[in-house]
Formats: structure tokens, C-alpha cells, sequence
């Protein structure tokens, strides 16, 4: 699965750079660089594992992308 997606970004032009990375630190980075710029009433909890691995083969500036859109995109509650 993870190459068919990986083949399927680089064929829509992006570019993928899988380095091992250190996911608590990322995360731990992402955390404290918007914690401040989410609403009040918006709460941001991040939970690892007790036991994560040191390093995980992933694109981090992918995952810190995403969390960008997320963290900055409208908030709207949900259709029921």
C-alpha cells in the first residue's frame, strides 16, 4: 500500500522524502509551534506510546503540512 501511494505522488508531481525521523520530537515541535495559534476553546492533546520507536521511516514535512492545513483550515461543527 505504502508504494502504490508513493507512486501515485510522484506521478501527481509530488515529491516524497522519507528520511527516518524522530516522531516524538516532531510531534513535540508541531505541538509547541501551534499551541498558541489555535482557539481558546480548541484543545490540543498529543499522546505517545510508552514504548515508541527511536526513529520511523517517514516524510515530515508531509506530517508537518497536514498538521498545518488542519490546525488552519475553518473550524465547522460536524452535519448531523
Amino acid at each position: 500500500m505504502d508504494d502504490t501511494l508513493e507512486i501515485q505522488n510522484i506521478e501527481a508531481g509530488v515529491d516524497i522524502h522519507v528520511a527516518p525521523t524522530d516522531v516524538c520530537a516532531l510531534l513535540r515541535d508541531i505541538s509547541n509551534q501551534y499551541k498558541h495559534s489555535i482557539p481558546k476553546h480548541v484543545g490540543l492533546l498529543v499522546e505517545v506510546a510508552k514504548d515508541p520507536p527511536a526513529l520511523v521511516r517517514m516524510d515530515a514535512l508531509r506530517v508537518r503540512q497536514v498538521r498545518h492545513y488542519q490546525c488552519h483550515r475553518p473550524f465547522h461543527a460536524p452535519v448531523l
